[in-house]
């Protein structure tokens, strides 16, 4: 039997193992029973309150985390969030010049158009590094797939003129090795030809992209609705920018407050838990010593978040320990 916290009533148990005295009933979970216990000395509510403000962090945190699985938002790293805020402001710092110098970019539109053309140019010409870069490894690789001849056996024709004696067999034999050696580099050296042609290709196309949008910004010099392009181009950057930005900083924001909320909840917990210890660990004492002695230590009730631990002392036999838990 365990006394309620109003000491109206004994509370009947199912439960007759000494060790365990907070089990309502056989292989009760730790965790469980230690929640009824607070709940009986109306401990409970805060932990309530805190719990369930990490499970709603919990849910929020799953929420954004299935949105990112499914590509349904961006996930950006901290690198890419950095990167992100400093283009906003770039962005802001542009949209405000062109503001500002509005009759300007009026009567002189190629301003614009140079900045364009600038960034164009600078892509165009990483571009061409590379182009030029994988155009040389693919002369090397044909050049080298054209060389590659294995050693036939004419070739030692004249070392067996001057050598009878030479084993015929064992040229054979050096033969059959070259040629397999040469085999294999050779489906390497083509295997690699065939990559390298395939970027050369795609750098190309891309060449051709940009020179198509080179051709068609040069073409704006002389309309005025370049302006309205390029400030809806910066727009939609900057729109870009701040969802990813905002969406990481969610991110961030729901794990800073779950680690805040879960710390919260165990140091609430710790503390009801050691308020009731006492409780229950000091009526124990009274008891003991009014039945016994003051002299006769008392059992132990030591609680923690998901277990405890009842330690009988000084038990002398199982009637002794039914009496203290009766």
């Amino acid at each position: 039997m365990l006394l309620s916290a109003t000491r109206k009533q004994p509370i009947p148990l199912e439960n007759y193992d000494v060790k365990q005295p907070l089990y309502a009933y056989k292989n009760q979970p730790s965790s469980e029973s230690i929640d009824a216990l607070l709940k009986l000395y109306k401990q409970y509510e805060s932990i309530r309150v805190l719990s369930r403000k990490v499970k709603e962090l919990l849910d929020e945190k799953s929420a954004i985390t299935n949105a990112f699985k499914k590509k349904l938002i961006p996930k950006i790293t901290k690198s890419q969030y950095k990167e992100n805020i400093i283009r906003v402001s770039e962005v802001d710092n542009e949209i405000r010049d062109i503001k500002e110098n509005l009759a300007k970019y009026a009567v002189s539109i190629s301003e614009i158009v140079n900045r364009e053309v600038s960034e164009l140019k600078s892509k165009k010409d990483s571009l061409l590094r590379e182009r030029s870069k994988t155009e040389i490894r693919l002369s090397r690789i044909r050049s080298d797939l054209a060389q590659n001849k294995h050693i036939k056996s004419k070739t030692f024709s004249t070392l067996i003129k001057f050598f009878p004696d030479i084993r015929q067999d064992k040229i054979s034999e050096v033969e059959e090795f070259h040629s397999k050696i040469a085999k294999i580099l050779k489906a390497e050296l083509s295997e690699t030809e065939r990559e390298l042609a395939e970027t050369l290709d795609e750098i190309d196309s891309s060449i051709r992209e940009l020179d198509a949008t080179l051709s068609l910004t040069f073409s704006k010099i002389d309309k005025p609705e370049i302006i309205i392009d390029r400030v809806h181009e910066l727009a939609d950057t900057k729109s870009a920018a701040s969802a990813e930005i905002r969406y990481f900083e969610s991110d961030d924001r729901v794990d800073d407050e779950l680690k805040g909320a879960r710390n919260d909840l165990a140091a609430e917990k710790i503390r009801i838990l050691k308020f009731v210890e006492n409780i229950i660990n000091n009526k124990t004492r009274q008891y003991v010593s009014k039945v016994y002695s003051e002299e006769r230590r008392s059992p132990v009730l030591e609680l923690s978040q998901n277990s405890y631990v009842f330690t009988a002392v000084e038990d002398t036999g199982t009637g002794k320990a039914y009496q203290l838990g009766a």
